[in-house]
């Protein structure tokens, strides 16, 4: 695995954002991901279809959604 792919690995991506609830006393009470998927293609994220899905429904349960993002993708 590149160093590149370990920064913004899924475990990396969690800790990052982890440390930022923490940091702005937000507690995170559910996450969302697609393993092994490719970011790419909304088709294929099943996680992101559920996130959209929660919130459009009223069944989130959250009203802050936070997503790492990186200038350098």
């Amino acid at each position: 695995m590149s160093t590149d792919q370990q920064r913004y690995s899924i475990e990396n991506q969690k800790q990052t954002i982890a440390r930022y609830a923490l940091s702005h006393d937000t507690k995170i009470v559910r996450t969302y991901v697609d393993a092994g998927r490719s970011g790419l293609k909304f088709e294929t994220r099943e996680a992101l279809k559920r996130l959209i899905s929660d919130v459009r429904g009223g069944n989130a349960g959250f009203n802050v959604i936070l997503v790492f993002a990186s200038a350098a993708l």
